[in-house]
């Protein structure tokens, strides 16, 4: 109960995708409360996934972020 697992990804589709952009893949192994905040660093744009404690936190498989490319 004291143990929280969220494996994360971001992954660049800027060269092959259409449309083109970044896409955030998160699982959560967790019922604890959750709130994962990912920031771009160069345009300060962000994005926050969350989850309510005691609910199970659903595989986020986003392919419309707020992240531009370069």
């Amino acid at each position: 109960p004291t143990n929280m697992e969220i494996p994360f990804k971001m992954l660049n589709a800027c060269s092959w995708a259409n449309p083109p952009g970044h896409w955030v893949f998160a699982a959560g192994l967790t019922t604890f409360a959750v709130e994962l905040t990912v920031i771009d660093a160069f345009t300060g744009a962000r994005k926050t996934y969350t989850n309510g404690l005691g609910r199970t936190f659903n595989t986020q498989l986003d392919q419309s972020t707020p992240f531009p490319c370069p």
